[in-house]
């Protein structure tokens, strides 16, 4: 899922209580992190200068 605003999106999914995994970063070019939807599926949510 590509996020413009990665860490907006880690944070509001976070504060409803979404499990989420720390954003990595993949030098200054991409970033993303992992969470669990409530059928217990893990999607990724990233961001990157080429999206």
């Amino acid at each position: 899922m590509n996020c413009p605003d990665l860490e907006y999106t880690h944070q509001s999914l976070k504060n409803n209580g979404v499990e989420v995994t720390e954003i990595v970063k993949r030098g200054e070019n991409a970033k993303y992190f992992v969470f669990t939807d409530p059928s217990g599926n893990h999607i990724e949510a990233a961001w990157s200068v080429w999206a």
